[in-house]
């Protein structure tokens, strides 16, 4: 098999020419916590991460706040919201991905 590296460039490139990107809620600031987080996850894991941009498309949701999550979703308090999700927050909002 044979593996590319992106940096975070490459990597918001493939994600907005991608035509799932139209279709979406995730901004570029949530594009970049993404990489961000998956590239941490990676070196943690001392491993690759195969870039999948259908599922990292519909496995991450956009939120401006905690608050706006849990109310949308109907978690009761945010240690709830954290035992069934990923939470990666950056400038402009909080993205989401269950565990």
């Amino acid at each position: 098999m044979i593996y590319k590296a992106y940096n975070e460039e490459d990597f918001i490139r493939e994600m907005t020419e991608s035509g799932f990107y139209e279709n979406h809620s995730l901004s570029i600031g949530a594009l970049k916590a993404i990489f961000q987080y998956l590239d941490e996850l990676s070196k943690d894991w001392k491993t690759n991460i195969e870039l999948d941009v259908p599922n990292i498309m519909y496995s991450y949701t956009r939120y401006n706040s905690i608050t706006e999550a849990m109310e949308y979703l109907g978690f009761p308090s945010i240690e709830a919201l954290k035992d069934e999700c990923t939470i990666i927050e950056y400038e402009g909002g909080i993205v989401l991905s269950s565990n």
